[in-house]
């Protein structure tokens, strides 16, 4: 056992884990979480949902009643696939408020959620330069969350981890946290701004292969379990424009396949190689899974007309790169590059 400091919030809450039991039973299974697959629209734009999803993601909205209507019409596309909520509605300093107070409270409020798991986001420090803050802030949340699975044995809690430009944000000692969370998210997308270049290809990818790597092997370094450990990548166009009064918009990935749009407008946007090469992360570094967000940017309704030599269908082409590459170690990157078609493909604007 970890010789540690205990805070008070420690023997407040003991006197109120009478109803513990030994045994956790999840209904979330380390299969449902190979493949978290995120919907910013909830079902507004995608109405049925990919082959390859293990699990569904909602983030909470400003809203809690939005939240609650997107869950509600998450579940009537689902099938038996497990819905996860990304819970981001506090901050740091509500998170300290909240160790301190009933955890029936807050349990009662996530049960009306109605989710098989939750992940609590934004438990982090801009800072990392407390001696103590690993201990102090871990020992507040270790028997909050001890309750809150109690109290709700067939849901299972994780973690959002937080990266920015390779820099680890942390408010956890691991060695005593990790036997209260069944998993660990990093979040650690689209930290590239896309900034106006005169030439297309001279624009950056937003989230490269090779610095997801790194950040991972960070995560790693800070001794985070890699049998829970999942990462994140983001499906969207970034674009840019020099002149126009909204500079900056993110777009789905059929609309820049189907739309001409202004010839001074540019694009951050993904590549095959750059999708397969973090794909084949999760194998290559034994991860828990992947959590792809905004699947609705992605083609959903094929318009690149990109048909890939391992599925039938047109739609979700990066979708589809990442469930088959993130699986197998086998096939090379061609297996996962358009027969016919073209992606991404942008519409060339016509000239009068």
């Amino acid at each position: 056992m970890m010789n540690t400091r205990v805070n008070s919030f420690y023997y407040f809450f003991l006197a109120t884990l009478h109803l513990c039991t030994d045994s956790i039973s999840a209904s979330v299974t380390p299969d449902d979480l190979k493949c978290l697959c995120g919907l910013m629209n909830g079902t507004r734009l995608v109405k049925e949902l990919p082959q390859g999803c293990t699990s569904v993601v909602v983030t909470t909205s400003s809203e809690l009643d939005r939240t609650k209507e997107d869950i509600s019409a998450i579940k009537k596309i689902k099938g038996n696939l497990p819905i996860i909520l990304i819970f981001d509605s506090f901050n740091i300093d509500d998170w300290v408020k909240k160790f301190k107070e009933n955890p029936s409270e807050f349990s009662s409020q996530i049960q009306d959620f109605e989710v098989d798991a939750i992940a609590f986001d934004r438990m982090y420090y801009d800072i990392r330069n407390f001696n103590d803050l690993n201990e102090t802030f871990t020992n507040a949340l270790v028997p909050w969350l001890d309750c809150l699975r109690t109290l709700n044995p067939n849901m299972n809690f994780g973690i959002v981890l937080f990266l920015e430009y390779g820099k680890f944000y942390s408010t956890f000692n691991f060695q005593f946290l990790d036997s209260y969370v069944d998993f660990y998210l990093i979040n650690s997308i689209s930290k590239i701004i896309c900034f106006h270049q005169e030439k297309q290809k001279d624009m950056p990818i937003p989230d490269t292969a090779d610095k997801l790597e790194a950040d991972i092997q960070t995560t790693i370094n800070n001794k985070v379990d890699t049998k829970k450990l999942l990462y994140t990548i983001d499906i969207r166009v970034k674009s840019v424009h020099p002149t126009a009064d909204v500079s900056y918009e993110d777009m789905t990935y059929s609309h820049l396949c189907e739309v001409q749009m202004s010839r001074h407008r540019r694009y951050c946007i993904e590549t095959i190689d750059n999708i397969f090469l973090k794909a084949r992360l999760r194998i290559n570094m034994n991860l828990l899974g992947i959590y792809v967000a905004n699947i609705d940017y992605d083609d959903y309704l094929g318009k690149c007309e990109c048909q890939l030599p391992c599925v039938e269908s047109k739609t979700f082409p990066e979708l589809n790169i990442i469930i088959g590459a993130s699986q197998e170690n086998k096939y090379p990157i061609d297996h996962y590059k358009c027969i016919s078609g073209e992606f991404p493909k942008i519409v060339k604007p016509k000239f009068l």
